[in-house]
């Protein structure tokens, strides 16, 4: 066997080992693998929202049989904010018709509310 065989023995087992590592990463990056993929239709628990709110805290929503709950997760521990609330149904009409007639809704939104509780915790 000479040089240039082992080179391209080499080369060519390199450039497979490549090529199914580009295609893990693709796999797992667009969620290939999930259950959902592979037809779980009845999932109860999900991930509606998240919000940065500083460096080391995030507010999460998850969704639990159509109940949602508010979490605040941080390096300390993690806080229920609100638990048991529903969806909003109407959140989209409500925004459409505060600001088509000019009226503002003077209670807090729920942002505004946890933004004061985690406020209250510092």
């Amino acid at each position: 066997m000479e040089t240039i065989d082992v080179f391209r023995f080499v080369a060519s087992f390199l450039f497979v080992i490549g090529l199914i590592v580009l295609c893990a990463w693709m796999a797992k990056r667009w969620n290939l693998f999930s259950q959902s993929a592979f037809g779980a239709p009845n999932r109860r628990l999900g991930l509606v929202e998240t919000l940065h709110v500083d460096g080391k805290r995030k507010l999460v929503i998850v969704k639990r049989d159509d109940v949602e709950h508010a979490l605040l997760l941080g390096p300390t521990g993690d806080l229920v904010i609100e638990r048991g609330f529903a969806e909003p149904q109407a959140a989209n009409n409500d925004a459409n018709h505060a600001s088509s007639s000019g009226d503002q809704d003077s209670s807090p939104s729920f942002i505004e509310d946890a933004y004061s509780k985690i406020a209250r915790i510092k």
